[in-house]
């Protein structure tokens, strides 16, 4: 019976690597890895970062622009880049989601135009090739930190190197609440108010516990939110009764769109449960409702609230994407508690970097004092530099010093060194190296203190922490 290989070869693929598998582990392996590749890319925020591949991508691109761009130009240089391949529209509702007010506690992108009213949140966003956004204080304070260290990758074809996650000192999936659906799983992680979430990850950093409760909250809204049981929350709009034959709503549930609401409005009126209603909403919701007076005296607010549907219930799932897996947590303080260690542990990795970006400093420093001082029977460059006829000759006597200094040879320190220019050769420019040098040992000796001692590093992220407020 013809093997494997024997097809190969006849194919022309002799040199192939034949997988020993059997059909239903390669099935199970193929189909795990797609589902895994639709919920990252797609449908499940990251742990790390709180963020959906595509908002990754758009944050990714602002990061070094400080001035605004059409919300279509963004889309456009991410497809551009290759950062993004599934179509400009979702694109475009990815970034202007992003920089919605209203359907963020705290945007990461700032909004430049028309992003939504409290009357219409979402259908209110202006067209994409209306709109602009901008880099926001908040993503440079909480989101770009530690540049340096975050993990890339390849893109899909290999064109463009991409952020695996950003690493920020917030939770960020819970700070504005997310929703996705994908290959069995789907998240609904309501939002957190910004001063809970930072006294939160404190208290983590602090004893490795959260132990005050931390309840969904819309910084837009003023809803009554109750837990009605575990993960089980009643949001409530808000209204009052004005007299016994009139009622006055001052809030809808967040999310709701007041066209939306003004439908039930026309439906309760054609059902004879209201005699009348006037919208005086601006900024505010002002939506005045008559009833007949023996239809109201029933009534109590509660009552009313369920009446006019101004009461949601929201069942909360907490799916992230961990590592190269899907993590369901029991609640919100459990995932703080989880998310901090993992954060405290790239403490000592960026110091780790600061470190050795100090001693390269030190390297430069220590060789350019060498060219300043000079060596026995080698004359210092400030002697000979403007008698020196070319480069060549000058990075010759810089090498020589810089190897009788015993200081580690680096080509690219030499060329840096043959390159300053003349006049800086002095006793105020070597007064300045010694500051340098000074400067380095001062910034070496802190960062090898931090990395020492895991309760200064905390202290250092609790002190980050709470200068976002």
């Amino acid at each position: 019976m013809p093997t494997a290989k024997t097809y190969l070869k006849k194919l022309g693929l002799a040199h192939a690597v034949c997988l020993e598998e059997n059909s239903s582990d390669f099935i199970n392996r193929i189909s795990r890895e797609y589902a895994l590749y639709v919920l990252d890319s797609r449908a499940i925020p990251s742990f790390t970062d709180g963020l959906k591949y595509v908002q990754r991508m758009a944050l990714w691109v602002l990061r070094n622009r400080a001035e605004q761009v059409k919300t279509v130009a963004l889309t456009g240089q991410m497809m551009m880049e290759e950062l993004y391949v599934h179509g400009d529209k979702s694109c475009n509702d990815a970034i202007s989601l992003l920089a919605a007010p209203y359907c963020n506690n705290v945007t990461l992108i700032t909004p430049r135009a028309t992003f939504g009213t409290r009357k219409s949140p979402v259908k209110g966003i202006g067209a994409a090739r209306y709109t602009y956004v901008q880099r926001s204080p908040f993503a440079q304070k909480v989101l770009y930190q530690d540049l340096d260290i975050v993990p890339m990758t390849e893109n899909h074809d290999g064109s463009n190197m991409i952020p695996v996650t950003f690493f920020p000192i917030l939770p960020l999936v819970l700070l504005n609440g997310v929703k996705g659906i994908a290959t069995g799983w789907s998240t609904n992680i309501l939002p957190r108010k910004l001063e809970d979430l930072v006294k939160a990850t404190q208290e983590a950093i602090a004893t490795g516990k959260v132990t005050t409760k931390l309840m969904p909250y819309y910084e837009k809204y003023n809803a009554d939110i109750k837990e009605i049981e575990k993960n089980k929350y009643a949001i409530c709009g808000k209204l009052k009764i004005k007299n016994t034959s009139t009622v006055v709503i001052t809030e809808l549930p967040p999310g709701m769109a007041i066209e939306s609401f003004r439908g039930k409005l026309i439906d309760l009126q054609e059902n004879g449960c209201i005699t009348s209603w006037t919208d005086d909403s601006t900024d505010d919701i002002n939506i005045t409702i008559k009833m007949r007076r023996t239809d109201i005296a029933p009534h109590t607010v509660d009552s009313l609230t369920e009446l006019f549907k101004l009461k949601i219930v929201e069942t909360e799932r907490i799916v992230v994407i961990k590592g190269d897996t899907v993590k369901q947590y029991d609640s919100a303080e459990e995932l703080v508690e989880d998310w901090v260690k993992w954060r405290l542990e790239l403490y000592e990795t960026r110091y780790q970097y600061l470190l050795r970006r100090e001693q390269e400093k030190s390297i430069y420093w220590l060789s350019v004092l060498a060219c300043h001082e000079g060596a026995s029977r080698i004359k210092p460059v400030p002697h000979i530099v403007a008698e020196i006829e070319n480069k060549a000759e000058l990075k010759a006597h810089i090498t020589k010093l810089i190897k009788k200094s015993e200081t580690p040879l680096d080509e690219d320190v030499v060329e840096r060194i043959a390159n300053i220019p003349v006049y800086r050769w002095t006793i105020e420019g070597y007064n300045a190296v010694v500051g340098k040098l000074e400067e380095c040992e001062k910034n070496m000796d802190h960062y090898e203190s931090l990395i020492a001692s895991k309760a200064k590093r905390k202290a250092e992220f609790k002190k980050e922490v709470g200068a976002i407020l």
